[in-house]
């Protein structure tokens, strides 16, 4: 489980499959996804959820998934590609979800980056700098700069 916290009253959590949010104060837990397939949330201040999850992938794909800040349309799924795609961080304006796509044939991994607007599901741009490096784990500067 690798907590993600906002506001220090609540922590979004990955566990045993699924996307969690646990309320401090009371213990309270609220399951998001019930997939059993979830994992690498990330979540924006606003309340917006990017999640990467394996479901309804009959190749074991796994793709990224947005969840809305009211949560009452449901999830999004953002990405259709092969391989692996994992969340890595949103940035600070929460416009852009950067997120890394592990590529099944060619045996690396590139960042990309997603512009994402409440129910549209975008076209993700390579940031693939160096095409034959691996390249994961992509964190916005504080600004939003870099």
């Amino acid at each position: 489980m690798i907590p993600h916290w906002i506001n220090g009253q609540r922590v979004l959590v990955a566990a045993a499959g699924d996307i969690r949010i646990y309320e401090l104060a009371t213990g309270r837990e609220t399951r998001v996804t019930a997939d059993g397939q979830s994992a690498f949330p990330a979540w924006h201040a606003n309340g917006s959820i990017a999640y990467t999850s394996s479901r309804s992938e009959r190749e074991g794909y796994s793709n990224v998934w947005f969840l809305p800040p009211s949560g009452k349309s449901g999830a999004v799924r953002l990405t259709q590609l092969e391989g692996q795609v994992d969340v890595d961080s949103w940035s600070p304006d929460g416009r852009t979800l950067a997120v890394h796509h592990h590529k099944p044939r060619e045996g690396n991994s590139d960042v990309l980056m997603i512009g994402v607007e409440e129910g549209r599901s975008p076209e993700p741009q390579s940031f693939a700098a160096v095409p034959t490096l691996q390249q994961t784990s992509a964190a916005f500067s504080p600004d939003g700069r870099y």
